[in-house]
């Protein structure tokens, strides 16, 4: 057996460039290393591409067992025209049906800040009855400017429990205005009807279709 080096022995002092390579540490913390911290916990499983893109589907051969928790971005979107509100209904049938389809399935909290606000204030909405989550934060009068995209966080947590469904959504774009004023929602939506495993989720605007950009599922571990 080799000599134990004693933690923090080695540091930059002791070492050049390539003089210590991985056949030299175990498997297992090259691993810790490299999955240590968010970005490695989050796995992707599908890229959705928009174009001209009436809505963006993740269905139950995307949402399975493997994961409980999962993470949606939607990157540089752009929807047709303005005015539109970008939507999100989840479906515990893959998709037979929409929780608020019917009915006023869910409710939500959310928070928004809007750029040359007088007050330099937030301002706050919520609801008990809702027949969809807004990925805008219920916020109908975003634009559709070239330079000003629709940027989002969607965190789905529990989708395998028979527990209330959780959506943590940050999303950042502009609103009509001309020039456009920066717009930040931060918002907590529940389906409330449903305490069944959710295994798909439809993101969709108001009217028209989505133009442009990506919306990522991933695998949170």
């Amino acid at each position: 057996n080799g000599t134990l080096i004693a933690d923090d022995a080695i540091n930059s002092e002791h070492y050049t460039d390539g003089s210590i390579d991985t056949a030299h540490i175990g498997d297992s913390q090259v691993t810790s290393a490299k999955t240590s911290g968010i970005g490695g916990r989050a796995t992707l499983i599908d890229t959705i591409t928009l174009s001209s893109s009436s809505t963006a589907v993740f269905d139950s051969s995307d949402i399975t067992s493997t994961y409980d928790n999962y993470l949606i971005t939607l990157e540089n979107v752009h929807c047709g025209s303005g005015n539109v509100e970008v939507l999100l209904k989840i479906s515990n049938n893959n998709g037979s049906s929409y929780e608020g389809d019917s009915s006023n399935d869910y409710r939500f909290i959310s928070f928004n800040g809007i750029e040359n606000e007088s007050n330099n204030s937030f301002t706050s909405r919520y609801s008990t009855a809702q027949n969809k989550i807004g990925i805008t934060g219920n916020y109908s009068n975003n634009g559709n400017d070239a330079a000003l995209k629709i940027d989002s966080t969607i965190e789905c947590f529990s989708l395998n429990s028979s527990s209330y469904k959780k959506f943590l959504i940050r999303t950042s774009f502009g609103q009509t205005d001309d020039p456009p004023k920066l717009v930040y929602e931060h918002n907590l939506a529940l389906a409330d009807s449903t305490q069944a495993v959710i295994n798909n989720i439809k993101i969709y605007p108001s009217s028209g279709n989505f133009a442009s950009g990506k919306i990522k599922l991933f695998g949170l571990a």
